[in-house]
């Protein structure tokens, strides 16, 4: 798992990048309350090994100048048992090309880079941040 967070005016447009990134994705992207939330989910198919990684992206958006990116990746054995490390080459290859057009495009400021080693309780506290209250 990789964490991004980014300041800048064109925040609302990484959404948009994303969105477009690789073949084989299947996007949903949601506004609730003010705050848009996207969710990224695609494949990638290596022939070398005849291995598939998945990866999802999920995107959290509080304010027009904000943008939080989580990258998770998933998969990268064969049918045989060979994984040359798809998965983590998958998850950097992501990571970095979003950076790269976050900085290099979008003039973003990226404020948070990180690959924690236990993700699931920093990924759910986040998104139960964006859960409308019961009584809306």
């Amino acid at each position: 798992m990789r964490i991004m967070e980014f300041e800048g005016k064109r925040s609302k447009e990484l959404l948009n990048y994303i969105t477009k990134f690789f073949e084989n994705t299947n996007v949903v992207i949601r506004e609730v309350d003010g705050k848009r939330i996207g969710l990224v989910i695609g494949e990638r198919h290596y022939l070398r090994t005849f291995a598939t990684a998945s990866y999802s992206i999920l995107l959290l958006q509080d304010s027009p100048n904000t943008c939080e990116v989580y990258i998770i990746s998933a998969g990268g054995a064969s049918r045989i048992g060979i994984d040359l490390g798809a998965r983590d080459n998958l998850e950097e290859k992501v990571a970095k090309d979003i950076l790269k057009y976050a900085l290099d495009n979008l003039k973003l400021k990226n404020t948070k880079c990180e690959k924690p080693e236990k993700s699931y309780s920093i990924l759910s506290q986040s998104i139960f941040e964006y859960h409308p209250s019961p009584d809306k």
